[in-house]
């Protein structure tokens, strides 16, 4: 909104404009972890020793040994360091000060209290909290705001800068999902009809690939076709080894355990370096034997097969 005023004391009218700002929010994500605060090394140890491995041995297949040794693992693990959730932002918005911070988080915390236990104590104490917070968020901006108008002052080519990340940008904002297809010289909007342009377009394309013949034959003639009996027929005639893996020692499993580096994330299986660093000595026997059977019957357990990304 902008005008003009006539203040009456000039003969020069008064300019004004207003611009409505957005607070800047910037997306949070959840992220899961460990909780290392009242782990007891001490009694872990204990745990760990008294943990029934040797009982994962008695089964034949490897994916069960690896299933049952992986949950008597993370039981232990997840009494002394138990997994927790937890809601980060990316990055803090520009006017966040570490006293609001302190705020927030001790609103939030108040807030889960009350949820847990609605009395009017906890009630009182959560919105007490939530005005502290409000009024130190109020607070940043202003401040804020004031120390970057201090900065335009010397330099007004910074105004837009700093202004546009509050600027309303709702209006720019285009649909990804909508897919837009030109044929015939025609644009198509219609996403059912782009997707059945689509797949004639690929099957037409997919009929002129390969042998004609493909074309006429039911799935169990496939069996016998000369491309598929030719890399049959090979497998056959040299299916020995190319190479032998021999067994590992526990030497070597404790030493690749002791250099494990902590800052790396978790694998697939949750189970972080930290924690198999700490307690290495006594899950040496048990990957040992696991790592042999593996080589033994030339299988890898499926769990390690997966990943993350």
């Amino acid at each position: 909104m902008a005008g003009v005023y006539n203040p009456g004391i000039s003969d020069h009218e008064m300019v004004y404009a207003t611009m409505e700002e957005n607070a800047i929010q910037y997306p949070s994500k959840v992220i899961t972890f460990r909780s290392y605060k009242n782990i007891d090394e001490h009694k872990l140890h204990e745990d760990i020793n008294s943990a029934p491995w040797h009982v994962g041995e008695i089964f034949d297949s490897i994916d069960d040994q690896y299933y049952y040794w992986n949950s008597l693992l993370t039981d232990v693990l997840n009494e002394h360091a138990p997994v927790k959730r937890m809601r980060v932002r990316a990055k803090d918005v520009p006017y966040m000060t570490e006293e609001w911070k302190a705020a927030i988080r001790m609103k939030r915390k108040f807030s889960k209290k009350f949820a847990k236990n609605p009395t009017d104590e906890n009630l009182q104490l959560k919105k007490s909290c939530r005005n502290v917070a409000s009024k130190l968020r109020r607070q940043s901006l202003k401040y804020y705001w004031k120390k970057k108008t201090e900065e335009m002052n010397h330099d007004a080519r910074q105004f837009f800068k700093v202004f546009k990340p509050f600027l309303d940008s709702r209006a720019s904002v285009v649909d990804d999902s909508v897919i837009l297809l030109e044929k015939d010289g025609m644009e198509v909007k219609d996403q059912t009809k782009v997707a059945e342009y689509f797949v004639e377009y690929f099957t037409e394309i997919a009929c002129e690939i390969g042998d004609p013949e493909l074309l006429e034959l039911f799935e169990g003639q496939l069996y016998d076709y000369k491309s598929v009996e030719s890399i049959r027929n090979h497998k056959e005639i040299d299916n020995s080894p190319k190479f032998r893996v021999g067994k590992v020692r526990q030497d070597e499993v404790q030493l690749a355990l002791e250099n494990l580096k902590v800052s790396k994330s978790c694998g697939y299986d949750g189970l972080p370096n930290r924690l198999l660093k700490l307690i290495s000595g006594r899950l040496t026997p048990s990957l040992t034997q696991m790592f042999n059977a593996c080589i033994q019957d030339n299988y890898w357990p499926v769990q390690w097969k997966k990943g993350e990304w």
